[in-house]
């Protein structure tokens, strides 16, 4: 059994009230400041649990359910 010393989850709601409000916000304040967002450029919008104290030796693994989950071993 994995022991964790922190877990977190968290919903899209905790962006801005919707991740689409914030994506929206993020166009709307770019733009005005005359920078040019470009097809297949790669945009994230928050992160929607409160972010964890990593620390060096941590393994980290991120679970999206049926999209999968991501692992990272911090050197």
């Amino acid at each position: 059994m994995v022991r964790s010393r922190y877990e977190r989850e968290g919903i899209g709601n905790n962006v801005l009230g919707d991740p689409r409000a914030a994506l929206t916000w993020l166009v709307n304040e770019v733009t005005s400041l005359g920078i040019v967002l470009k097809q297949d450029e790669l945009i994230t919008t928050g992160t929607c649990a409160v972010p964890l104290e990593i620390e060096p030796g941590d393994h980290v693994t991120a679970d999206f359910g049926a999209l999968g989950s991501i692992s990272i071993a911090v050197a």
